[in-house]
């Protein structure tokens, strides 16, 4: 992760030498966000800009901190004259994304929220938001997402487990009800929203009680999605050494409960738009992609990019 943005040469090298080198870097003295642009292009529809790389969070099950090191964030002018290039292109979303997108800025000392300010008065139609955390969400932030049209209604905000005493352990910084509060604000505010979540079946200590309190949780919590996963160990991560492990059988019959649960929860929301008028871009292949994160099958005589409106 420290050479990315040199692999071209390093390619080069060998190639000319065939000699075998190592290239390795101490990730945690990196200070500057380092790739080949900004933009990439996913579905050769929906530009995706890079804003920010690393996460000051060391939750204890993740080794992402020590694979991308601490926050670094692109110049949110750079931003701006990007996301403007696109538009100017014709392209009708662009796609913010980060290892954890709401805490871009902090190491320059701004925001994400300030980011959002310019970006809105740009031509772009439609700005997504990747994955974000309820702890990094000001009032600002959440009365602007929850208000402006130009920001997608699609909030991806990972739960993790529905169980306070199974949160405390993995060291997420929230409750089941401080991180319930938000996801109600987002959805009363904004009907269409889309709210999609992760949970993590079988955490060590997990046991009956508090798998009922998350199944409990994503049953009542108005998602729209839930990507499941069973926990397992990562080198360099405290819950690595954490005890009362989950058997693998029933990490796997949880798992099985909770992915039952996201099926319901897709078909619910689908229902609970139908006949909605929404914005959405054009894929390939006569599909789209409403603005709240619905795939249709759609011909609209557009090319893929361009921002059309549909019925649901």
């Amino acid at each position: 992760n420290t050479h990315k943005s040199e692999v071209v040469k390093i390619l080069e090298d060998y190639l000319t030498s065939r000699r075998k080198r190592i290239h390795v870097g101490e990730i945690f003295r990196e200070n500057r966000l380092k790739n080949f642009d900004l933009i990439t292009y996913f579905e050769g529809s929906r530009p995706f800009i890079k804003i920010q790389e690393g996460c000051n969070r060391f939750c204890t099950f993740c080794v992402i901190p020590f694979a991308r090191g601490k926050v670094r964030s692109a110049d949110p002018q750079r931003v701006v004259d990007q996301v403007r290039i696109l538009a100017d292109m014709g392209f009708g979303e662009v796609v913010l994304s980060g290892t954890q997108l709401s805490q871009y800025g902090w190491d320059l000392g701004t925001s994400l929220y300030q980011l959002l300010l310019e970006l809105i008065k740009t031509d772009i139609s439609l700005i997504r938001l990747s994955s974000m955390h309820i702890g990094e969400m000001d009032d600002n932030l959440i009365d602007l997402i929850t208000s402006e049209e130009k920001i997608a209604p699609h909030f991806h905000l990972s739960l993790q487990s529905g169980s306070d005493k199974i949160l405390e352990r993995m060291g997420r910084g929230y409750t089941l009800a401080e991180y319930s509060k938000i996801v109600e604000k987002i959805v009363v505010k904004r009907p269409p929203s889309a709210v999609g979540t992760d949970i993590i079946a079988g955490f060590p200590g997990e046991g009956e009680r508090e798998f009922g309190e998350t199944l409990k949780a994503v049953k009542e919590l108005p998602f729209a999605y839930i990507h499941v996963f069973p926990y397992s160990d990562r080198p360099f991560t405290r819950s690595q050494s954490f005890g009362n492990k989950v058997r693998e059988t029933v990490k796997k019959d949880r798992v099985a409960i909770l992915r039952e649960v996201d099926c319901r929860k897709r078909e619910e929301f689908l229902e609970k738009n139908r006949g909605r008028r929404l914005r959405a871009v054009v894929l390939n292949s006569g599909k789209v992609l409403t603005e709240n994160y619905i795939e249709l099958l759609r011909e609209t005589g557009q090319k893929p990019g361009k921002l059309v409106t549909v019925e649901v």
